[in-house]
């Protein structure tokens, strides 16, 4: 809704390149920058003008004095006030949009708080709202009240607390840092609520449902042990409504648990008594609700879920222990299917995503440095480490978290990033260490050996000295030379760490995905992961992991040696320059030419359809380069230690 009330203010058909001052980031949510795009228009996002005058140069300036040819329209957006060239204003018709020309009656200071799928709900209600202008405080009442259905004086209770907050984050909503703290201003000096983790539970749904975790192992172990204390009474009906869907969508774990006569039956969802038994339910669970959510898809978050639901049938698909007894040809009919929808909606929906904001999280993994930096700023933290694990998909990740949360040390905000397609080491994790489109780095697009010039590049034009800035790759054991004196060094604060360990698994792994399942739990038995998260924790960074692809399990439909930058586990994709005919190719096999959205426009790239690989007629193999949703969506998590922070929000 709020996305029309923008459109309007914008002089689209009326001005075909504009400059968008937009101190707000109003212009960077999914719907409206969909909408823009319906009128041919792409909007860039301004960040480094030494790029943007490269882009300038080569696709704006040439086109202009030339009428019958249509390259569309340019919104050239700003969110702070960057310096502009004078020749390239010159071009642009200049506005400005902002938070207090949409909602002039409400208090900009908290609106200024707000994301922009909170500010849309705040719009409906607000858009019939006729009372007087609201100060801060009331601002911050009419929002819990109307977007939350928080009503603060009605909560008497610790338990009345975790009720709401379970309403809240169980709908995936976060309570912005101002709206937070306002919360726990008021409840702090509630009877009951002294010694209970308030900061920690009102601070977001990850460490709400760590801590819920925590009181239902506690709850379990209760029907077997006396004097276990639980805060949390899972018996209320305004609780236990919601159990069964915890754990069904993964929000909470299910406890072993010897036996279960003395359990109610509705608490028999969330203990493993008959590992067997839960592992085919947890598969044909998570198969329906990918089938189920395909027909309903609204926007690139809904893509995230399906990918993540579908990664957990990946590896209950591959455990030794159960393989057997699941309907696999069901699960091909589905794979093929998801495979389809999946690329049908990237040709339709691809080319926006790099102009969504990157304040939440990253949409695509060219916002991960952009983002990092943002929340660096916000919190006041001056130390960061980006764990770039290569290869790495979904359901890799899942093995990589459960075995870090074996531990209920670690708290995982996690959230879900876009490869770039083709989804090839040299472009998607150049595009992650550089923070920039590939058209942007040509010149070494079929390379990685620029991707720490790139890294330190992108932090030293933030203001980071270059000897504080430090890159390092193949990772495999952890203990390779100059890791552990980088993490200790008091002169690190921005550290890029290529851990290679997964994309070798790729190479010639016979077993396919179920070996390479099992090969990463051993990997991850010999300790090397969680002494670097632990030595970079107790240094005082803020840890983010990432993957720049994932990977499919593919069939070979013949070699093609031709193309640029080719290589086995790449096989699902093959690069022709311009002057190169790929006709052939395309239609001597199953695949087809990408649209190129944000690639250098020197290249075609043909990409093999559904799961098939440039490999030997009928061969399996595990491989990338392709439009796969195991290959695209990739994990994007920040890792923070769990114990030291409940010992510390205690109030």
């Amino acid at each position: 809704m709020i996305g029309n009330v923008i459109l309007k203010k914008l002089p689209l058909n009326q001005q075909k390149y504009i400059l968008l001052r937009d101190p707000d980031d109003m212009v960077s949510g999914e719907e409206i920058i969909s909408l823009i795009n319906g009128f041919g228009y792409t909007v860039l996002n301004y960040e480094d003008p030494d790029m943007f005058r490269y882009y300038f140069e080569k696709n704006v300036r040439k086109y202009t004095d030339i009428e019958d040819i249509d390259n569309g329209g340019i919104i050239l957006r700003l969110t702070h006030c960057t310096y502009v060239p004078y020749d390239i204003q010159c071009f642009f018709e200049e506005i400005a949009i902002s938070l207090r020309d949409i909602f002039p009656k409400l208090s900009y200071a908290v609106l200024k708080e707000m994301d922009e799928i909170i500010l849309d709900d705040i719009y409906k209600v607000y858009s019939k709202y006729e009372g007087r202008d609201l100060n801060e405080s009331e601002t911050i009442d009419y929002i819990l009240n109307n977007v939350f259905e928080i009503f603060p004086d009605y909560i008497h209770t610790y338990g009345d607390l975790v009720k709401t907050l379970l309403k809240i984050y169980y709908r995936r909503k976060e309570l912005p840092e101002i709206i937070q703290n306002y919360l726990l201003l008021k409840l702090t000096a509630l009877p009951g609520f002294e010694e209970k983790p308030l900061k920690s539970i009102i601070s977001g749904k990850e460490y709400f449902f760590h801590y819920l975790q925590q009181q239902w192992e506690q709850y379990i172990e209760s029907f077997s042990e006396t004097d276990v204390k639980i805060d949390v009474d899972f018996n209320h009906a305004d609780i236990r409504v919601y159990m069964d869907n915890l754990f069904l969508e993964g929000l909470l774990m299910p406890v072993p648990c010897s036996t279960i006569e003395k359990l109610p039956q509705w608490a028999r969802s969330g203990i493993i008594y008959d590992e067997f038994s839960e592992k085919k339910k947890s598969y044909q669970d998570a198969l329906e609700a990918v089938r189920n959510s395909i027909q309903n898809i609204r926007s690139f978050r809904d893509w995230s879920n399906i990918a993540y639901r579908w990664a957990e049938a990946l590896v209950i698909s591959n455990d030794i222990s159960v393989k057997k007894d699941l309907d696999l040809a069901e699960f091909e009919k589905t794979a093929l299917n998801l495979e389809r929808s999946f690329k049908e909606w990237l040709l339709k929906n691809y080319g926006l995503l790099a102009s969504l904001s990157y304040v939440g999280f990253p949409v695509m993994v060219h916002h991960i440095p952009w983002h990092i930096h943002y929340k660096m700023r916000k919190a006041n933290v001056e130390k960061a480490a980006l764990i770039v694990i290569d290869g790495m998909s979904l359901d890799n990740w899942i093995i990589v978290k459960k075995h870090l949360l074996e531990s209920r040390v670690w708290i995982l905000e996690e959230h879900f990033s876009f490869a770039w397609i083709p989804t090839m080491t040299y472009i998607s994790r150049q595009a992650i260490f550089s923070g920039q489109i590939p058209a942007y780095f040509a010149d070494t697009l079929f390379s990685t050996d620029n991707d720490e010039k790139h890294w330190k590049r992108f932090w030293m034009n933030r203001g980071f000295r270059e000897d504080s800035i430090y890159y390092i790759r193949n990772i495999k054991y952890f203990n390779e030379a100059g890791l552990d004196e980088m993490t200790k060094s008091p002169n690190a604060k921005i550290l890029g760490i290529v851990v290679n360990m997964i994309d070798d698994m790729l190479h010639g792994e016979q077993l396919l995905l179920t070996g390479m399942h099992q090969n990463i739990k051993l990997w991850l038995k010999e300790g090397g992961l969680e002494r670097l998260l632990n030595d970079l924790s107790e240094n005082g960074f803020e840890i983010y992991i990432t993957s720049d692809h994932g990977n499919i399990m593919a069939i070979g439909q013949g070699n093609v040696k031709e193309g640029l930058g080719v290589d086995k586990t790449g096989s699902r994709v093959r690069i022709y320059e311009k002057s190169k005919s790929y006709e052939n190719v395309i239609l001597s096999s199953k695949a087809f030419k990408w649209k190129g959205f944000g690639l250098p426009p020197e290249y075609n790239y043909i990409i093999c359809d559904d799961n098939y690989a440039y490999g030997n007629n009928s061969e399996k193999l595990i491989c990338h380069g392709g439009t796969s949703i195991e290959e695209v969506i990739v994990p994007f998590v920040h890792i923070r230690k769990g114990e030291s922070y409940y010992a510390n929000s205690r109030i």
